[in-house]
């Protein structure tokens, strides 16, 4: 699966929460699965199964206002960015009764490259009415 998504912020350049669910931004999403089984009859009484199952998932995503350091550059607000471009971007304003400025969205960025293997593999022997 290959996914681009894009998400402006509802209150464009003065940030607020993303227009669509789940933040604003924009991704990049990257999925890959594969598996490989077998079955082998080793005789009338026993058969050996296994599978080797492979994922990985990339995934980059990037807020509106990343790599601006707004809240220090701008508004002039000391410690709101640092050295860092992950540390970049718009702090958030909250107003009791009022939509949210700034970037709502304090999980991003996210840079992920995970990779999971599997491995199962069972040896099944067959006596009379038994299975072990």
């Amino acid at each position: 699966m290959n996914a681009l998504v894009t998400c402006n912020f509802f209150l464009q350049a003065a940030g607020g929460d993303g227009l669509c669910d789940g933040g604003s931004g924009k991704g990049d999403v990257k999925v890959k699965i594969a598996s490989i089984g077998h079955t082998w009859t080793l005789s009338p009484r026993l058969v050996l199964d296994g599978v080797f199952g492979l994922t990985r998932h990339n995934q980059v995503i990037k807020s509106p206002d990343f790599g601006s350091n707004f809240g220090l550059e701008v508004l002039g607000i000391p410690g709101t960015n640092g050295p860092d471009e992950r540390q970049s971007g718009m702090p958030i304003f909250n107003i009791t009764g009022f939509s949210g400025l700034g970037n709502q969205d304090n999980w991003s960025p996210i840079f992920r490259d995970e990779r999971t293997y599997t491995f199962n593999s069972s040896l099944t022997y067959v006596r009379d009415k038994h299975d072990f």
